[in-house]
């Protein structure tokens, strides 16, 4: 395969879907902004949906996104944040500061350019922007909200602000912060659409990298909120589409361009399986990396 085609947006060439359980191991806290009513017996209290919890999966991907970039920059990759100025949609492809990657792409889209010339503008992009989109270019991971699977129970923190020249309470720093007790889990699933191995090694490297309580989610991650972990009984993985095998009890997510590897897992695609499944294209991830750095990953 071309190893432009797979950025199309417009042609299915495979769909792996994650779905996955988290439990909390500390206080969760995905807050709805503060608010100042005095009936209300918090300041801070969680975001719901009527009168329950979740995590909203623009949260859980902003936290996968950020994860993967991390990765990918401790791996040696040059990736940006997909938002603001200094992003790859941004950059200057032209000889005035007006010309930017996002406008050039807009431009071909517009003039109905042949296919392969979009391919090779939107093979501009770092890794991180081919993988959660950017400005003119959609995503291919798609996050569900999180809703609680199970009972929860909710508490309150109660906080304050130091005042750091008298080292006392600063004056009106008293506030009240809702959290969902540790325990609770919460369901969510992970779509992807024609992610190449490697990125979809990258991804799940960011899915242990949670799981190991190396990343937290959502506020208050310095005071002791926010760690959960993957529940493995829970998962499952589903992939279906032309660049996937099944043969034989075996799995084959076919390479989709030159710096991919093929992919063969034969085992249980749920449980304890699935976590395997993860850790396999994790090592991918790895595996790819150096070939990445001499090509189009690497920008």
């Amino acid at each position: 395969m071309s190893v432009k085609r797979w950025l199309s947006n417009w042609e299915l060439y495979r769909r792996v879907v994650i779905s996955l359980s988290l439990e909390c191991v500390e206080p969760l806290r995905v807050g709805s902004g503060r608010r100042d009513v005095l009936t209300s017996p918090v300041d801070l209290p969680i975001i719901r949906l009527g009168d329950v919890p979740y995590i909203p999966g623009s949260s859980l991907k902003g936290v996968l996104r950020s994860t993967c970039e991390m990765i990918a920059r401790t791996a040696g990759l040059q990736v940006c944040m997909g938002v603001g100025v200094a992003t790859c949609a941004n950059r200057q492809v032209g000889f005035s500061e007006r010309d930017t990657l996002e406008k050039e792409i807009r431009r071909a889209i517009e003039e109905k350019r042949p296919l392969e010339d979009l391919y090779e503008l939107l093979d501009n992009l770092c890794l991180t922007c081919k993988m959660f989109g950017t400005q003119s270019y959609s995503s291919k991971i798609f996050v569900s909200d999180a809703m609680p699977d199970g009972d929860f129970s909710l508490g309150v923190k109660v906080g304050i602000a130091i005042d750091r020249r008298t080292g006392t309470v600063a004056p009106g720093a008293f506030y009240r912060v809702e959290y969902v007790e540790p325990g609770a889990i919460f369901k969510t699933q992970i779509t992807t659409e024609n992610l190449p191995n490697y990125a979809l090694g990258l991804l799940c490297q960011a899915l242990k990298e949670i799981d190991a309580g190396n990343v937290r989610i959502g506020g208050f991650k310095s005071r002791g909120f926010g760690k959960v972990r993957i529940l493995k009984e829970s998962l499952k993985i589903d992939a279906y589409g032309p660049t996937v095998e099944r043969t034989d009890g075996k799995l084959t997510l076919q390479s989709l361009d030159e710096h991919d590897e093929k992919f063969e897992y034969e085992g249980d695609l749920s449980g304890s399986g699935a976590w395997t499944f993860i850790e396999g294209l994790s090592d991918i991830w790895w595996r790819c990396v150096e070939k990445l750095k001499g090509g189009a990953g690497g920008k």
